[in-house]
């Protein structure tokens, strides 16, 4: 490594907004805890802190993990002026906490807006960032630039895979500072006890029945479709009544609140569907034991589903660019093409394609090489960040 190896204990603050990230992230924190030369600080922001999304920071606490600070955003109804005014907000708030709480680094998973918030707040006071899952595209959702942002402040980068490392060396990130170490996921699924059957089902109030599981965000690239395309997805499952259908709402991108009020409505009158505001990363890791067929948009699908080896239906735009393993059926939102994925999902051959398919994530220690790599990297010398060339010819 090129930088000096730093010997004096240094403040990791480690960002976290939203159910998908935390669980990711959790590792990481609980091995940051426990390394002698590192102290943890938490910050927790948006999705956590709020009702309507679950009250998720309250994981954290059930985890041992201390929170150091909460950053309360006002999400409103989730529509894009809201979170406009809640990145500019957040950007005040996490400046004022940083600067009392005086981290040396901070490390974020993605690409979420109040992420972006934090990380603006950390670029201007100067405190050093590093960065998990860059490298990715998501091309129908604003997340996409949202993430390619926060890795060209960051200084320090933790992809998944090598395809996504070259990608941000491509975009001019120094290769010394690139370190390809997995998914957090693989290391989850290896590491964390998951439920029994009868645990579970006690845990969910459910007795589980061939359940398949329903996930849909906002394409925030393409509103307008956003709710059009839920209908044309539960149109498809009406045609699988002797399956289960469980759902965990939407988040809080543009559009997610009229998906979520749409769904609370829709599952009243249908004994077979069940909703969840969020299912927590141990039930819903269990839970893809049980589970026939995961599908909708979220990045899950491509990660712990695969790695649970778990068939998936992957529907419409919002992953588009993304690594897809085996495991993943890319189709419209049209209710026939739903239809006929889902059949295809189900047999067999495709079940045996899951088994046998290879994983490009890492080998499950992918927590322990991250926090290994702050601790033996000096973080003063980060702040200066040279622009790294590749050599190429423009016709």
């Amino acid at each position: 490594m090129s930088e000096e190896i730093a010997m004096s204990t240094q403040k990791i603050a480690v960002i976290s907004g939203s159910r998908a990230e935390a669980g990711l992230l959790l590792g990481v924190m609980q091995v940051i805890k426990n390394h002698p030369e590192l102290k943890l600080q938490v910050f927790v922001t948006g999705m956590h802190l709020s009702d309507t999304y679950g009250s998720t920071w309250q994981e954290f606490p059930q985890n041992h993990i201390t929170i150091t600070d909460k950053i309360p955003l006002d999400l409103g109804n989730s529509d894009a002026l809201s979170n406009s005014i809640a990145i500019g907000q957040g950007i005040g708030l996490f400046s004022q906490s940083f600067n009392i709480h005086k981290p040396d680094l901070i490390l974020v998973l993605g690409d979420r807006f109040e992420i972006l918030a934090a990380v603006q707040a950390a670029m201007m006071l100067n405190i050093p960032i590093a960065h998990m899952h860059g490298g990715e595209l998501s091309l129908g959702s604003l997340d996409d630039r949202i993430r390619h942002a926060i890795s060209k402040i960051a200084q320090l980068h933790f992809p998944a895979n090598q395809q996504y490392a070259k990608r941000l060396i491509q975009m001019g990130e120094l290769p010394e500072r690139v370190f390809n170490v997995g998914a957090t996921a693989i290391d989850n699924i290896k590491k964390i006890k998951l439920f029994d059957k009868p645990t579970l089902e006690k845990s969910l109030g459910l007795n589980l029945k061939h359940p398949l599981l329903l996930t849909w965000h906002p394409e925030t690239v393409e509103q307008h479709s956003t709710l059009h395309s839920l209908k044309e997805i539960l149109y498809a499952l009406e045609k699988f009544s002797e399956h289960q259908i469980i759902i965990t709402k939407a988040n809080a991108d543009t559009g997610g609140y009229e998906i979520n009020q749409y769904l609370d409505q829709y599952v009243l009158k249908r004994p077979n569907y069940h909703l969840f505001t969020s299912l927590g990363n141990q039930r819903y890791l269990s839970l893809l034991q049980f589970t026939q067929v995961v599908l909708g948009n979220s990045s899950s699908a491509l990660l712990e589903v695969a790695a649970m080896r778990v068939p998936s239906i992957n529907i419409g735009q919002r992953q588009d660019g993304r690594y897809k393993p085996d495991s993943v059926i890319d189709c419209a939102a049209k209710h026939k093409e739903i239809i006929s994925a889902l059949h295809t999902a189900n047999s067999d051959k495709h079940k045996k394609k899951c088994q046998e398919m290879d994983l490009p994530y890492g080998d499950g220690h992918c927590a322990e090489k991250i926090v290994n790599i702050i601790a033996q990297t000096n973080l003063k010398a980060l702040s200066y960040k040279p622009f790294y060339n590749i050599d190429f010819t423009i016709k």
